[in-house]
């Protein structure tokens, strides 16, 4: 059935904390942010499926127009979050997963749209284990691709254990660049603990991050004033996971990280350095950081998340990577979307 986030907050709550939520873009909070923030970019549509009077399954979407060459061809639906979020998935009660995937992609054959563009789907999930067959048996027309990287780490019981999976000289360098960083005189490493110290904090983490890409010539993933307010809102609301690190030197924030801690799995979604510290390689320091924090807090995984830019893998060579599908109800509007985007 349709229905609105006001409508099934309290059950889609109920399935965050029973555990049934893969990943922190996946609950009420994320995606409700971003709608408010950026649903401007299409017409929202929420689906619900039940088993009785239990919700066992949520397919949060939005539909826009797919304009090529300044001519708007398709109308495409994709999962509230996409962009902003490095994983997606449908939420899928534990136990019940294909009854309610099946469910809902029955279901959303009744409404007017083109493609399914459906990126960044965790591998680890139901919904990339059953989504193949399920379309299939739907009669769907449909490409599944392997996506993008994300490496990570499996974490170990002591830090020591960790850094013995690296090669000597990976070892050697960043005991050498983090013992010169501790250090420093005034050099403190703390955590965001309190909702009071939110704005200020982001608002470093936003300056950093962004005065690097600016530096480089290039926008940065923070370049929006509406992308920054979303993370804003949605770091205060997930302030229960968050995992906000500042690098303090003196009373001056040099570097930070921005994180959550989901399911025992820390994700760094982005970092943030002062260039003018660079010869200190911070973004090492504070990976390796926040990899010894994680193990004794207990954690499973240490996740770069997606993208694999080249200082991940000073830190692991385990990868996994997203997948991606696209599919529609229509053969021959497939087909032409396929070839109009290079798509085989």
């Amino acid at each position: 059935m349709e229905t609105d986030f006001s409508d099934i907050k309290e059950a889609w709550l109920d399935l965050e904390k029973a555990g049934h939520i893969p990943t922190v873009f996946q609950t009420y909070d994320w995606m409700e942010t971003w709608w408010k923030h950026l649903g401007f970019r299409g017409r929202k549509l929420i689906l619900a499926a039940y088993d009785g009077e239990e919700l066992i399954g949520i397919a949060p979407l939005y539909i826009s127009k797919l304009v090529v060459k300044g001519v708007p061809l398709f109308n495409v639906a994709r999962l509230i979050g996409a962009g902003e979020s490095d994983y997606q998935a449908f939420i899928l009660r534990t136990g019940k997963e294909e009854l309610a995937l099946r469910a809902l992609l029955e279901h959303l054959r009744r409404y007017k749209w083109d493609i399914f563009w459906f990126s960044d789907v965790h591998p680890e999930t139901a919904t990339n284990h059953l989504i193949a067959d399920l379309l299939r048996t739907a009669r769907y027309h449909c490409v599944q691709q392997r996506h993008t990287p994300c490496p990570y780490i499996s974490l170990p019981g002591t830090i020591d254990e960790y850094k013995q999976t690296l090669s000597r000289n990976s070892r050697r360098n960043l005991t050498k660049v983090c013992n010169r960083v501790e250090r420093l005189e005034g050099m403190k490493y703390v955590k965001i603990a309190e909702v009071k110290h939110l704005d200020g904090a982001m608002d470093n983490f936003f300056n950093l991050h962004q005065n690097r890409w600016v530096r480089e010539g290039q926008k940065g993933a923070l370049a929006e004033e509406k992308v920054r307010n979303f993370h804003l809102e949605a770091a205060a609301r997930l302030f229960r996971y968050l995992d906000l690190r500042q690098l303090i030197l003196k009373d001056r924030v040099i570097a930070t990280t921005f994180s959550y801690d989901f399911n025992t799995k820390r994700g760094v979604y982005l970092p943030g350095m002062d260039m003018d510290f660079e010869h200190y390689s911070l973004g090492s320091v504070m990976m390796e950081f926040g990899i010894r924090d994680a193990i004794e807090r207990g954690l499973r995984e240490f996740d770069f998340m997606r993208g694999d830019e080249e200082y991940k893998f000073h830190f692991t060579k385990t990868v996994r990577h997203n997948m991606r599908y696209f599919f529609a109800k229509n053969f021959l509007k497939f087909k032409t979307f396929c070839k109009l985007e290079g798509i085989s």
